[in-house]
């Protein structure tokens, strides 16, 4: 009977310590993906939200009239109203979480553009969350990554 020394391949040993790196960073990179994943719409939903409110402040203006933006966490909703009339309704992921702060979910720009009241609320997704404040006077507003 021949023995065979010069044969190529792997042993058991070395095909189980890949086999065992490999599932061990495939988790990690997927649990990598699943936050920038959140960070994504996250940014997405607040520079939604952020050109909605300019939005709603430039119709206020050019239109003369009281206009009301609203957060809608059981709808997850983001709406826009003129009066009665109701200018646009945006949806949002479910998983994004709107909270009240010092500011109530909805917001009034008056006929000249400025906000009606002013202060905070937060908008967060997993473990990432913005402070968006409005400020007294001509509707500015600030977004904060917290």
């Amino acid at each position: 009977m021949e023995k065979h020394h010069n044969q190529k391949g792997f042993t058991l040993i070395e095909t189980m310590l890949a086999a065992s790196i490999v599932l061990i960073i495939i988790p990690v990179s997927f649990m990598k993906l699943a936050a920038v994943s959140n960070q994504q719409k996250l940014d997405y939903f607040v520079g939604e939200l952020t050109d909605v409110m300019q939005e709603a402040q430039m119709t206020a203006v050019s239109e003369r009239r009281l206009v009301k933006v609203t957060l809608d966490n059981v709808k997850h909703t983001l709406k826009v109203e003129k009066g009665t009339e109701m200018i646009s309704i945006n949806h949002f992921d479910p998983n994004i979480i709107v909270e009240k702060g010092t500011l109530n979910l909805s917001i009034y720009y008056l006929k000249n553009g400025h906000m009606m009241g002013a202060g905070s609320f937060y908008v967060s997704l997993g473990g990432i969350r913005y402070k968006l404040t409005a400020f007294i006077g001509q509707g500015r507003f600030h977004v904060e990554k917290q």
